[in-house]
Parts: C-alpha cells; structure tokens; sequence
C-alpha cells in the first residue's frame, strides 16, 4: 500500500509527460524499452533526476557486468565517465531509429550495442 501512495504521489508529480509516468516506470516489470532509454537517457538531471539515474544505473549496470567476463565485448578507453558513455548510448540511438521501433529489443541490449559500437572488445 505504501508503494502505492509513493508511486501515485510521483505520478501527480509528473502527470501530462509524454513519456510513461514516472509512477509507472517504478511500477513497471523493470523492462527498459528503446523509447523509454533514449527519453530517460536525454532527460534534465534538474528537472527529472530519477529518469537520469535510470539511464546512468542501466549503462553501468551493463558496462561493468561486460567487465566480468573474459572476453569482453566493450574496452573503452581509460578514463571515460559515464556520463560519456550515456552520450554514446543517445547518439548510437539517434543514429539509429530504426533500434527504437523494435517491439522485441530491451534497454539492455541497446546499451550494450552501442558501447561494444563505439568501443569494441576483443
């Protein structure tokens, strides 16, 4: 019940975005779409921090499982940020609009691409 109120206090926070409420990306199956990355990937960290955290938490999340392995599929150069490899997440969705219309395609996936795009592994 609490997450309930939290959630529906969110949602009258951010009701009329175009984008899916805020309320609802909480409540969703965690499932990050191609739509939803670019939208909370290009998000003000002002105005719509959880939106950027989300984005931010999902490239990390994925550069540094990638770094566990073996054999790596993304070697960015020393001393990248994240916030650089967010950058080339947007522009590798820009670059390709075609990925943001696959019903099938998830975040993750997305986010990999685009890093194993710019930064190949061995």
């Amino acid at each position: 019940m609490r997450v309930l109120l939290i959630a529906a206090a969110i949602s009258v926070m951010f009701a009329g975005q175009a984008h899916a409420t805020v309320a609802e990306h909480v409540l969703s199956e965690g499932i990050t779409t191609p739509q939803q990355l670019l939208f909370d990937c290009t998000a003000s960290a002002e105005t719509h921090p959880y939106l950027m955290a989300h984005c931010r938490g999902l490239v990390e999340g994925v550069w540094q499982t990638d770094a566990i392995f073996p054999s790596h599929r993304i070697c960015a150069p020393p001393g990248i940020t994240i916030g650089q490899a967010v950058s080339v997440v947007v522009e590798f969705l820009r670059k390709n609009p075609a990925s943001l219309l696959l019903k099938e395609a998830k975040g993750f996936v997305l986010v990999a691409m685009a890093l194993n795009d710019a930064w190949p592994g061995k």
